[in-house]
């Protein structure tokens, strides 16, 4: 329950203060939302007063204070750094999961950011949205001592859009030569990280041994490799006509 709230306040706000009042809609929307969230909350709090007391009060003391509160302060269960030096070296952990996760959409992802930087995508409102949709979530859990993938989930659909939306501006001639340029940077970027995977994957299978796990990771990793390959291939493609033109 204490991470949509801890996800919502932080884009809300980031997206008002961005917006530069485009995203403020009048007091009427957002009195409705208010009202909204308050229902929402009563039902809420309608099962979790009794299923609090229930066990004497554990609900509330392992939910928040434990699995809310301590996770974001220390790592449990091993998923963290240990010492201030492992919590440094953990903070940038999400980095690959998001390449991963965004892969082999991640090629345009570098020009999206730019274009976002540069305001060349979307109005002001939606600027705005993605901007607090997707950087105080990944912030926040990164600083959190506690990391696991999925924690991360809900910056992929802002992430997800701001490719969409540069591949998009690519095709309709809005990009800037530098967010091009991004963009094709990208190509070489994706076929990298594709390669390197692709190793990664066979070189789990061979670490795992037997014949199924080496035949496996071995499909897999030439699948990998060969969809970033092939990606990479067409954005350089495109490069060349460009030139050329």
């Amino acid at each position: 329950f204490p991470l949509g709230p801890a996800v919502l306040l932080p884009m809300f706000l980031v997206a008002v203060i961005l917006g530069r009042g485009e995203v403020w809609a009048g007091w009427r929307p957002f009195l409705g939302t208010i009202v909204a969230t308050l229902v929402g909350l009563g039902i809420f709090l309608a099962w979790a007063i009794p299923a609090n007391r229930a066990p004497g009060g554990e609900m509330a003391q392992t939910g928040l204070m434990v699995h809310v509160i301590g996770r974001a302060l220390r790592p449990m269960e091993g998923h963290g750094g240990s010492g201030p030096v492992g919590y440094l070296l953990t903070l940038p952990v999400y980095v690959p999961i998001v390449i991963a996760g965004l892969f082999p959409w991640i090629i345009h992802l570098p020009a999206g950011a730019s274009a976002l930087v540069r305001r060349h995508l979307g109005s002001v409102r939606a600027r705005a949205v993605l901007w607090g949709w997707s950087v105080p979530p990944f912030v926040m859990f990164s600083l959190a001592a506690t990391k696991l993938p999925h924690y991360v989930l809900p910056v992929f659909p802002p992430l997800a859009i701001l490719a969409a939306a540069a591949l998009a501006a690519y095709r309709e001639g809005r990009l800037s030569e530098k967010d091009r340029d991004w963009l094709r940077g990208g190509a070489v970027f994706h076929g990298t990280v594709a390669l390197l995977g692709a190793g990664a994957i066979a070189a789990a299978g061979i670490v795992a041994g037997g014949a199924a796990a080496i035949a496996s990771a071995s499909i897999a990793a030439v699948l990998v490799g060969g969809v970033g390959l092939l990606a990479a291939a067409w954005k350089l493609r495109e490069r060349i006509a460009s030139v050329n033109a």
